[in-house]
């Protein structure tokens, strides 16, 4: 609700002649002002327009003080309300930062305790680690040293033999040559006997291919006679049946009136294979 009487200037116990002189001399101002925008003058002088014809009138004038006062309580109640709604909200707000900063020391506090628990787990854990280290570092230790001996002992072995295989070969030279000079002279023979039997089985797969090619030829040759053997048997039995139908139409020609029997043609002749 717009407060007319803060519109003119004037206090609410002001007269007519006094409220229509203030409403000329600010109407006069806001026209003549340049500092507001052309919107901005046109609705404060519309306010003021409103402002004045409300409180020229006795009637209006009355009514809005009504109206007006109404109003101005119920701001004052509402002004308090919302003072007493801030209190609590402060002390609302107050208890709520008092609580949280209670909550973030006791985080805090949990925090550092796990810290210190983890910083002590941490401890011990290298404590741990730096004894299974040494152990680790114990055993390779003696791991290396039982290698070495290991070592030794396989390397002194291993001299002996060689010094008995010496010694052995000087012993059995000859011996080891007459072994040697046999077992070249077993592998000749049997590369001698490999290529014998390569050779037989060679001349055997020719022959027996020659043989095979032989009998494929035969056999073609045979086919072939038993062809033209059958080809002549049918050019000879086609002419056997040509030439008796000749003589079939040459005596049904000389004898029409008597009834003709008819002509079976020979059986195909057969040669003996």
């Amino acid at each position: 609700m717009r407060d007319h009487y803060e519109t003119l200037g004037v206090p609410e116990s002001a007269s007519a002649a006094w409220i229509e002189k203030a409403f000329q001399t600010r109407r006069q101002e806001l026209e003549s002002s340049t500092s507001l925008k052309s919107g901005a003058k046109v609705r404060a002088l519309a306010a003021l327009d409103e402002a004045f014809s409300v409180l020229s009138d006795v009637a209006q004038r009355t009514e809005y003080d009504a109206r007006l006062e109404s109003w101005r309580e119920k701001n004052s109640r509402d002004a308090v309300t919302a003072r007493i709604r801030r209190y609590v909200l402060i002390v609302i707000g107050i208890a709520v930062l008092g609580g949280g900063f209670y909550y973030v020391q006791q985080q805090r506090a949990t925090a550092i305790r796990l810290e210190q628990e983890r910083i002590a787990a941490e401890a011990v854990e290298v404590k741990r680690l730096a004894e299974l280290e040494r152990q680790r570092r114990e055993s390779a230790l003696l791991l290396e040293r039982e290698a070495q001996a290991r070592q030794a002992e396989e390397a002194a072995r291993l001299e002996a033999a060689r010094l008995q295989r010496e010694l052995d070969m000087r012993e059995q030279r000859f011996v080891v040559d007459e072994r040697y000079d046999k077992a070249q002279r077993d592998r000749l023979n049997e590369e001698l006997r490999r290529a014998r039997a390569n050779e037989e089985l060679r001349q055997r797969f020719e022959l027996e291919k020659q043989r095979n090619a032989a009998q494929v030829e035969v056999d073609r040759q045979r086919r072939f006679l038993e062809q033209q053997e059958r080809e002549s048997d049918l050019a000879a039995y086609r002419r056997q049946i040509d030439a008796t139908r000749a003589a079939a139409r040459e005596a049904r020609a000389n004898q029409p009136a008597e009834q003709s029997s008819p002509q079976v043609p020979p059986p195909l002749p057969t040669r003996p294979r």
